[in-house]
């Protein structure tokens, strides 16, 4: 969740205008598919996994190899803890039009994936 411009308000902790002090476990940033690290996920039964436009918002890049990227980090996270429960959550959309149809597509990849499973 954190790192995502639709989550940015949202503040993990205690007190006033926070939430998660209930929620035990670990919260990683990535703001890049290539800063998701599979190994931190040892040890949790539950991984979440929100998915932001960073890597798609450069328009050089490649949908479908972004795509690619986090299947096999989501791969790797399943290998390496093969009775955690993994929840994605898609891109959610944005005021950008070019961005929400990049980010349609990436969901699209993701969701056959996710599907075959």
């Amino acid at each position: 969740i954190c790192g995502d411009s639709n989550t940015r308000h949202l503040h993990f902790g205690s007190g006033k205008k926070t939430f998660g002090d209930r929620m035990p476990g670990k919260r990683v940033e990535a703001f890049l598919i290539e800063q998701i690290e599979p190994e931190r996920c040892v040890g949790y039964k539950n991984v979440f996994v929100h998915c932001g436009v960073n890597n798609i918002k450069d328009k050089r890049s490649s949908v479908s190899e972004c795509a690619e990227k986090l299947i096999d980090k989501l791969n790797a996270i399943s290998a390496l803890c093969p009775t955690s429960r993994i929840t994605v959550s898609p891109v959610l959309p944005t005021k950008l039009e070019w961005l929400n149809q990049r980010a349609v597509y990436f969901n699209k990849v993701l969701f056959d994936y996710l599907n075959r499973l």
